[in-house]
């Protein structure tokens, strides 16, 4: 009787082991296949000091050790010179910090693809490693290969070859893969990768993990933006078709290009998006994180907030924040007089001017023959014949005496050399911009008092208490526009923070009517990338792509393009604006002065006539 307990024992427990694995067909045949794998891409990555490869199996009760002898075999032959780490499926295949692994995953039956398939779904892995999964069962049936394929390809894991053994030879080992986008955009293509023959030792060739986005086959990629010039500018085709141009648009343009996609643009009404609290999302944020959206592009700098929920790609442009400030104070009408020289040429002009007068006035009690000798005879008024040199007149009667023509040229001369600058500076200063250099930093915005405008979403690069305390947020593209209406006026102590780009850009639109001045200094650095969800087929090829671009100079072309800000900068200090009446305002003071102080002479004249007809 006990004899049939035993029995009836031993039956249960190998039904109840059945359910879990099924007959493993000589997993030792892979040790060679696997073995050139982990060489060849340890020996490409060993760099990066986060890549490692990483043998996973799952352990079930009541099997036999064919898989675990198998790993043995593998740390035996190969773990003394590469480092392997050995997990169950059960953790996590690799750390936020790893940046790719390569995985080996032994899958002996069904059910250990099915617990594999689970951590995969929980998104306990980085999408961007490296898998091999080791199939030992039989995949022929219930078209196990394109399945497994199809669900890999829909939680975007790109990477991924399964090496199954050959129907043809059981000694030999065929890698697959799969390729979306052929034939259909909706489904995947699966075929014979590459094959290793046992009695070669060696694999046909040297592919594995192909890139399957290097062609996308004409099919859509969902591109989240908005319209921000000069970086996207979105526009309507003649079919009515949303289209991008800018210099992120460019980038966007040639990648569809270069990897044969058409771009379906989705406008995001919340622009960049904002995360509240209860971990909700708007914007472009949303749009990625939620799936609709395969990949984001629009002034997306690179932040902490923005890696937390989606996945960045390669930085391809640099961009910097400043203010966007109003010109400098216009010039009093007397100091558009003064401006053509500086301060010490008119101190030693004056100074020769009063000299002169000084020793006209000091000869007045010298002998006449000493005025004769110094200048000339029949000169009654030298004092006016001075000033009437001074501003380019000329004398109806020369000295007779050499001292006193000696004297005479030389002071001609230098009053034709003064005049004549004094002329044509002035001619040139007043057809450029009569105004003082505007404020050229931070510091000086907060001791004059200005008052501060950004975007809400610019808040974060703007850390000084005195800058915050005086900020106002504008968030319509009206009050943008206003604002840039009271940036062309002088008088308004406000300041804008704006990037580089976007105020090259608002000058040409501006040119040749206004031009907008900005600080020297940098308020903040922003480092510009493709954005895309944390689970992405386009991450590597597209930025192999965009690298290529940057590498070539084509980026910093496009730039150029919309912001020519070194062109700009010329322009405006040799533009020449026509002559009005605000450059001659101090003539007609001068003469408003020069009247009055004539009509009090003859006021005094007359009321000094009277005291001595008296």
């Amino acid at each position: 009787m006990w004899n049939k307990v035993f029995l009836i024992l031993i039956a249960l427990q190998s039904i109840e082991a059945s359910k879990y694995l099924e007959p493993v067909k000589k997993p030792s045949m892979f040790l060679r296949p696997l073995k050139y794998i982990i060489e060849k891409y340890h020996d490409k990555f060993w760099e990066n000091k986060h890549y490692s490869t990483v043998i996973l199996f799952h352990k079930y009760p009541n099997h036999n050790h064919a898989i675990e002898d198998e790993v043995d075999n593998i740390l035996t032959t190969i773990g003394a010179k590469i480092p392997i780490k050995v997990k169950g499926f059960s953790k996590d295949i690799s750390t936020k910090t790893e940046t790719r692994n390569l995985n080996i995953v032994f899958c002996q039956s069904v059910y250990a693809y099915n617990d594999f398939y689970a951590m995969i779904l929980a998104k306990q892995f980085n999408p961007h490693s490296l898998f091999i999964l080791v199939v030992t069962f039989d995949t022929t049936k219930y078209d196990y290969l394109f399945r497994m394929f199809d669900l890999f390809w829909k939680l975007s894991v790109s990477f991924i070859d399964i090496l199954t053994i050959s129907p043809d030879n059981p000694n030999d080992i065929l890698a697959y893969t799969y390729a979306p986008f052929v034939g259909s955009c909706n489904n995947i293509t699966i075929g014979t990768l590459n094959s290793y023959f046992a009695i070669h030792d060696k694999w046909i060739s040297d592919d594995f993990f192909l890139p399957i986005t290097k062609k996308i086959h004409g099919c859509p990629v969902r591109v989240a933006t908005f319209d921000y010039p000069p970086y996207i500018m979105v526009k309507n085709d003649s079919n009515g078709k949303l289209t991008v141009d800018g210099i992120e648009g460019n980038i966007l343009n040639t990648l569809s290009q270069m990897r044969d996609f058409t771009t379906e643009i989705i406008l995001a009404d919340k622009k960049w998006g904002e995360v509240y609290d209860n971990g909700t999302t708007t914007g472009i944020i949303e749009l990625v994180v939620n799936r609709k959206a395969d990949i984001a592009i629009g002034y997306l700098a690179i932040s902490h907030e923005r890696e937390s929920l989606m996945t960045s790609g390669c930085v391809y442009y640099s961009s910097n924040l400043m203010w966007t400030i109003p010109p400098g104070e216009k010039f009093s009408p007397l100091q558009i007089l003064m401006k053509p020289f500086q301060s010490p040429v008119w101190i030693c002009f004056f100074t020769v001017l009063v000299l002169a007068f000084v020793i006209i006035g000091i000869l007045n009690f010298f002998p006449t023959k000493f005025r004769h000798f110094v200048y000339g005879r029949n000169v009654r008024t030298p004092g006016l014949n001075v000033v009437n040199i001074t501003f380019g007149g000329s004398l109806h009667r020369i000295p007779s005496r050499n001292f006193a023509r000696t004297i005479f040229i030389l002071f001609t001369f230098y009053c034709f050399v003064i005049n004549n600058s004094y002329k044509g500076s002035l001619f040139l200063f007043m057809q450029g911009d009569y105004t003082n250099p505007p404020v050229s930093s931070t510091d000086e915005l907060i001791k004059k008092d200005f008052q501060f405008y950004m975007i809400p979403e610019a808040k974060g690069f703007a850390n000084d208490l005195h800058i915050l305390k005086r900020t106002v947020y504008i968030k319509s593209q009206k009050d943008i526009l206003e604002l840039y209406g009271n940036l062309s006026d002088s008088k308004f102590k406000g300041a804008m923070m704006n990037t580089e780009e976007k105020w090259a850009h608002k000058n040409i639109e501006s040119s040749p009517n206004n031009y907008y001045h900005r600080t020297k200094d940098v308020i903040y650095q922003q480092n510009l990338a493709i954005y895309r969800n944390k689970v992405s087929l386009f991450r590597w090829d597209f930025d192999n792509v965009v690298t290529r671009m940057l590498e070539s100079g084509l980026i910093n072309k496009w730039s150029k393009r919309f912001t020519d800000s070194d062109n700009l900068k010329k322009r405006d200090e040799q533009r020449k604006l026509p002559l009005n009446f605000e450059h001659f305002k101090g003539v007609f003071q001068l003469l408003g002065v020069g009247f009055l102080i004539s009509f009090i002479v003859f006021i005094a004249e007359i009321f000094l006539h009277k005291l001595k007809s008296r």
